[in-house]
Formats: structure tokens, sequence, C-alpha cells
């Protein structure tokens, strides 16, 4: 999308209400938030995928981190780039798999890896950022 038709964008979401509307008092004193909109320029998406990997050449294994793009839409876009996921917990890994990501284009790299999820990571090919000794002393025994 140019960036002179953001403005446009925005002001149709704003006059539909999609954003930008108050939150909601409800009856027992809570509040419903206000609907939220996410705009995401798909074709710059691409495009920086597409950058990456060329900057790199073959041989790498790009990985988008899902904590900072969590969004099923964002994950697919990657996988179909041919990059991969970086997964921060067992949660993410298991979205990027829903995602369609192939589990040997995972990244895990949880700073505290629990024992299953070390076992669940190395049995189905993802690959693991070991962080301590006895993380490494669990893929020694699994492996």
């Amino acid at each position: 999308m140019p960036l002179s038709d953001v403005p446009l964008v925005l002001k149709s979401a704003l006059e539909k209400e999609f954003i930008g509307t108050p939150s909601v008092l409800n009856e027992d004193g809570t509040t419903t938030p206000p609907p939220m909109a996410l705009f995401i320029d798909v074709q710059s998406l691409r495009q920086n995928f597409a950058d990456c990997k060329k900057a790199f050449g073959e041989g790498f294994l790009h990985a988008m981190a899902i904590k900072a793009n969590p969004v099923s839409a964002c994950i697919k876009l990657a996988v179909e780039a041919g990059i991969g996921i970086e997964c921060a917990s067992i949660g993410e890994v298991l979205h990027s798999i829903r995602c369609g990501c192939p589990p040997e284009r995972i990244v895990f790299d949880s700073p505290v890896k629990t024992r299953p999820e070390i076992e669940y990571a190395i049995k189905n090919n993802l690959h693991v950022n070991i962080d301590n000794m006895q993380e490494l002393e669990v893929v020694a025994e699994v492996y």
C-alpha cells in the first residue's frame, strides 16, 4: 500500500468505528476494550522476507520472531516465503506448526525449556538453542 493511502485507510477505519472507539462500561463495572485493528503492508512484508534471503544467500535459516508478530496470517506469509519462525515458548512452537511452519524451520529459543519441551523439540526436528549446562545434559540424554 502506498504511504499516501494510509491516512485514507485510517480515516475509514475510524469512521466505521473499527478503531478508536471508547471502552464500554458494563453493568457489573467491568469494561470491554474497544475493537482493535492491525494494518500490515503485505507487499512490504513479503519484500522484506525476500530482501533478507537475498542479502545472506543460500544456506541460512532466516527466522521471524513470533513474539514480534504472532498473527497467523503473517506467520503463514513467512512460511510461504521460506522463512522460519523463532519461538520463545512451547505455545509459540505449537502455534507456528498449526500455521503450517515445518518443524525443521522452527528455532526454539526459550531460556527456560523444560525436559518435556526439549524432548518434543528434538523428536520433532526443531532447531534448539541450548542456554545452559542443564539443558545440554537433557539433550545428551534424549539425543
